[in-house]
């Protein structure tokens, strides 16, 4: 089974999205507010699937956090946030993302991606 860490600084919808994917059947490892906790979920437990809210607590994005991610461990990274895909574009391109999530996230989209990506480990 695959494992997810959610990067979300708002406790409420982290809380929900994680109830959600373990009654979908999916294994939340961690739930991060910030870059430090992301970073140490990352080598902890060594996620395949990052959940990447952009706008986190703190001075580092979830853009560059995921660029750190990657360079230490292959995992797949889903932003999502509620500004516009638009706005980052050229940002993103220095991340190998599997998506773009617009908040609020849909729950059926969110699990189809993951299930169709499973045993897909960019």
């Amino acid at each position: 089974m695959n494992t997810i860490c959610i990067v979300e600084d708002e406790v409420l919808i982290a809380q929900d999205i994680k109830f959600l994917l373990e009654e979908n059947g999916h294994d939340v490892c961690s739930i991060a507010c910030d870059y430090k906790s992301a970073l140490k979920a990352a080598e902890e437990f060594k996620p395949d699937f990052f959940l990447m809210d952009i706008n986190v607590l703190g001075d580092i994005d979830g853009i560059e956090i995921a660029c750190l991610i990657q360079e230490l461990h292959k995992t797949h990274i889903i932003f999502h946030s509620s500004d516009p895909i638009s706005q980052y574009t050229k940002r993103l391109q220095k991340t190998k993302y599997l998506d773009y999530l617009v908040k609020p996230v849909s729950m059926p989209m969110l699990l189809e991606l993951l299930d169709n990506n499973r045993s897909v480990i960019c």
